[in-house]
């Protein structure tokens, strides 16, 4: 009798932990449940911080459309007037602008910060009133055979882009070098896609990465051809090459 009492009360025992044992799985499913749900919800807040950051980039790109980066004037040449500088200067150093209309300029000032150890002057960035404006000095900045010189100094103008879009666009200077030594002209249109074409076919990159893998796949075709890209004045976002290191460069035009 107390033997079977006994076994009795470790039934009861093993019904009630089997009970418990349920339990505790109803609330690990509760828990599971709940953390897929939280991932999910963490997911979607990320891809919408992403979209939020993107659209951010894209406006800050576009509030600086009327920019313009001159790189390589000599420090203090631009004298105390630094846009009436440009507006006498510009006509000289690029001769497509000449009897088009005057070229207004809002504000030009150099970069803020200190000198680089290679003493290079610094970037001068002015903001003209007409986007089309822009879009002239830099066709004609970028025409074949239009070495700018001031003095002795030679002068490189590009467009003006935020930082996280001018670090993308960076991240191609190498494939694009490559490209080049090739016989072939890259071109990076907006915001950092970069475009070659070869053998009469146009081919987009959207990273490095992809670019080299196409480099190391066409070793064994010709790349003899130069293929030069065709531009376009009508709308923003649009394609120039922009060889400066603006990455920890801010304007203060944005």
């Amino acid at each position: 009798t107390e033997l079977r009492l006994k076994i009795n009360e470790l039934r009861q025992d093993i019904t009630r932990q089997a009970e418990f044992g349920k339990s505790l799985q109803g609330r690990l499913d509760s828990v599971n449940a709940n953390v897929r749900a939280v991932k999910q919800e963490v997911n979607t807040h990320q891809q919408e911080i992403m979209n939020l950051r993107d659209k951010m980039v894209e406006m800050e790109d576009r509030s600086r459309r009327c920019n313009v980066r001159l790189v390589g004037l000599p420090e203090a040449a631009e004298g105390e007037n630094a846009v009436q500088f440009l507006q006498e200067y510009l006509p000289k150093w690029i001769p497509s602008l000449q009897g088009g209309g005057k070229i207004e300029i809002q504000r030009a000032h150099r970069i803020y910060g200190s000198r680089d150890k290679t003493n290079r002057p610094r970037t001068l960035i002015f903001r003209l009133l007409r986007y089309q404006d822009r879009e002239r000095i830099l066709n004609g900045a970028r025409a074949p055979q239009s070495e700018i010189i001031h003095g002795s100094s030679k002068l490189l103008f590009f467009p003006d882009f935020s930082n996280e879009t001018a670090l993308k666009r960076r991240s191609f200077d190498s494939v694009r070098r490559q490209f080049t030594d090739k016989g072939l002209r890259p071109f990076l249109i907006y915001p950092a896609t970069l475009k070659v074409k070869f053998n009469g076919t146009l081919h987009h990159f959207k990273n490095a990465d992809d670019a080299g893998k196409f480099l190391l796949e066409s070793d064994h075709a010709s790349l003899s051809t130069i293929d030069a890209p065709s531009t376009s004045t009508s709308s923003f976002p649009i394609a120039f090459d922009d060889q400066e290191n603006p990455s920890n460069v801010t304007s203060q035009f944005s």
